[in-house]
């Protein structure tokens, strides 16, 4: 196994994704790496009626959600001890987007969690399995 030198925790800020942010936590702590936590907010349709004539259901229904969601961050941060630098919010598709943060900050691990698939889940895959093929990294998904 290779020292670590920034191990990266993405989060989905459930009560599951404490015990994967301890887990990271440990990993971070032994390989005396950088820390940093992430959050991706996939797109969600905020509109209806279709075409040039869509409205938004709530216009500040976006910003409402980026400032609960960097509140949520930032008190899972603050329980692992990862400074405001070290956070990290993105808009984008999940695995697009955490590749592209991945690169960026030179991570050389992901850790992230893992849930159970089931029916139609199972058989499309899931986003750490996607993730699993296309990370320049390693990856630690931990089972929640």
């Amino acid at each position: 196994m290779q020292d670590y030198q920034h191990v990266l925790l993405a989060t989905d800020l459930s009560e599951d994704s404490e015990a994967v942010a301890k887990r990271a936590l440990f990993i971070a702590t032994r390989a005396n790496a950088r820390f940093s936590i992430a959050h991706i907010i996939e797109p969600t349709p905020m509109m209806y009626g279709g075409g040039e004539f869509a409205i938004p259901l709530d216009v500040g229904l976006e910003e409402t959600l980026q400032q609960e969601i960097q509140k949520k961050l930032a008190e899972q941060a603050s329980r692992l001890g990862i400074s405001a630098e070290y956070q990290y919010i993105r808009n984008g598709a999940t695995k697009e987007t955490l590749i592209e943060l991945v690169n960026e900050l030179k991570v050389d691990l992901l850790v992230l969690g893992s849930h159970d698939q089931k029916g139609l889940a199972l058989l499309l895959g899931s986003t750490a399995n996607a993730l699993l093929h296309a990370m320049p990294c390693d990856i630690l998904a931990v089972r929640v």
